[in-house]
């Protein structure tokens, strides 16, 4: 059983502000409390405590609150990241951390994407780590950001793509989301792997029903088959290409 489930999404840079981005937090958090009881009580991480994420407002203050400074080249630009959690800071049940307001300007053609991480325990309780959840998790989050691509996975696998060394091809998961900047998915993919929309904006393509185990041979040949699938459809290309 892995440590953790990751829930990994990007999008591109894109200008936004902060009261645009404080909705879409506000949005997500909303959005994942009605997947789960457990995840109505998102709170943030701020300075030596944390706090509700109750409204908008609160949203946008915490982005404000949360701007970082990164250097490209020799100009320095702004990103707001911030960092929620259910139940307690430490080894929550579930955490994500958000990376936004990257813009396109700043990044010279790199792949230097806003996003998205999210972390679930598999001891989660009341089922919050079911594979139902889960995929509700990363369909959810992907419509709220428009994220471009994004996938389910553990720490390791698959080895996220890094931001400014990599040309940013969407990786394959037990879970992968792919926008519809991508090539649409084969209809039909070798069973157990499953293709379901996601609110016209992508697809989210499942390699098995079952919760991952990332040491299972039949769980592993199932994600390869999605991978050897979506590379002959010619579905995976760079992010820092325009796909067709």
């Amino acid at each position: 059983m892995p440590e953790r489930y990751r829930i990994q999404l990007y999008w591109a840079p894109r200008r936004e502000s902060l009261d645009v981005m404080g909705r879409r937090l506000r949005e997500m958090v909303d959005a994942m409390g009605d997947v789960h009881p457990l995840l109505t009580s998102v709170r943030a991480e701020r300075g030596d405590g944390d706090v509700a994420v109750a409204s908008v407002e609160d949203c946008v203050r915490l982005l404000a609150e949360g701007a970082e400074s990164w250097t490209f080249g020799r100009e320095e630009h702004t990103a707001h990241e911030v960092r929620l959690f259910v139940r307690r800071p430490v080894a929550p049940p579930w955490s994500a951390t958000l990376t936004c307001g990257i813009e396109p300007e700043h990044v010279g053609g790199l792949f230097a994407p806003n996003r998205l991480e999210m972390w679930l325990r598999p001891d989660a309780p009341d089922g919050l780590a079911t594979p139902g959840t889960i995929q509700a998790l990363l369909g959810g989050a992907a419509a709220v950001w428009e994220a471009d691509f994004g996938y389910v996975g553990t720490a390791t696998q698959p080895p996220a793509p890094p931001p400014l060394t990599s040309a940013g091809v969407p990786p394959v998961g037990w879970m992968t989301y792919l926008s519809n900047r991508w090539p649409a998915p084969p209809v039909t993919l070798r069973a157990p792997a499953v293709t379901y929309p996601v609110e016209g904006q992508g697809w989210v393509v499942v390699a098995h029903p079952n919760l991952h185990r990332e040491h299972k041979k039949d769980h592993l040949a199932a994600v390869e088959a999605v991978a050897v699938a979506l590379d002959e459809a010619a579905v995976l290309r760079p992010a820092v290409q325009t796909p067709a």
